[in-house]
């Protein structure tokens, strides 16, 4: 006797889409607008999505630096506006690109820096919030991956 069973698998992984924003605000402004009309303030978790960005910036012709969503939690430290587990990769959600070009950053000089700003080059600096500069947004999507495995059993 041959039984034929067909497994159907639902994988899903988060896409996420960069939106350069040549507008000058405060981070916490940028967060609010990101959030009104993206999905949030841009999280990176590998050095490819730190290429994207940089692209998309670089499509602007914009030479300076940018808000990303990294901020400084006193209690957790360094951590990202999208803190669901699930969603990282192996070492994603610890992703950190911070500057040794001046300083080594994060300084936290004059002790408010809080949330990072990111050069032209990809790489991160701790900035006070009241800083008005341009900042990238994201949107997230979901991809769905279905799949079907079909499996015999003989008797």
């Amino acid at each position: 006797m041959l039984f034929r069973f067909a497994f159907l698998t639902l994988s899903s992984c988060l896409s996420r889409q960069y939106y350069f924003v040549d507008k000058n605000m405060t981070w916490a402004e940028a967060q609010t607008y990101c959030r009104q009309n993206y999905t949030d303030l841009a999280t990176l978790e590998n050095a490819n999505n730190t290429n994207s960005l940089i692209a998309a910036a670089l499509n602007s012709s914009y030479n300076g630096t940018a808000w990303i969503g990294l901020y400084d939690d006193v209690i957790n430290g360094w951590r990202w506006f999208l803190d669901d587990d699930t969603l990282y990769g192996p070492g994603e959600k610890h992703f950190r690109n911070w500057s040794n070009i001046w300083y080594q950053e994060p300084n936290n000089l004059g002790g408010n820096e809080m949330y990072t700003q990111m050069y032209p080059q990809g790489s991160w600096n701790d900035c006070q919030c009241s800083v008005l500069i341009y900042f990238v947004c994201y949107n997230k999507t979901t991809i769905y991956k279905l799949s079907q495995t079909i499996r015999s059993l003989c008797d």
